[in-house]
């Protein structure tokens, strides 16, 4: 898959989590899959594999967090050439 197939994917995933849709998101991660979040928090450590993202880190996170879940991507980069979003948004 070249770079811009790569930002096409990454473009519809983060398309699913703009509106709490995280389906894709899940699917598209591989069963090797490696979450790292660095500092000495709770939740800082390597997460390894797609089951533990899903039951260590994503599922405790969810059970803490009321409401549906929305992030938005505001720039996608690859290979020094950048997508941005589909609009500026101030919050």
């Amino acid at each position: 898959m070249g770079t811009a197939e790569n930002k096409d994917v990454i473009a519809r995933i983060f398309a699913g989590l703009e509106i709490g849709d995280g389906r894709l998101f899940f699917e598209s991660m591989a069963d090797d899959f490696r979450w790292i979040i660095p500092g000495t928090t709770k939740w800082s450590r390597t997460y390894a594999g797609k089951e533990a993202v899903a039951n260590e880190l994503m599922r405790p996170l969810r059970r803490k967090i009321e409401g549906a879940i929305k992030t938005r991507a505001t720039r996608i980069i690859a290979d020094d050439d950048w997508l941005p979003s589909r609009r500026a948004v101030r919050t």
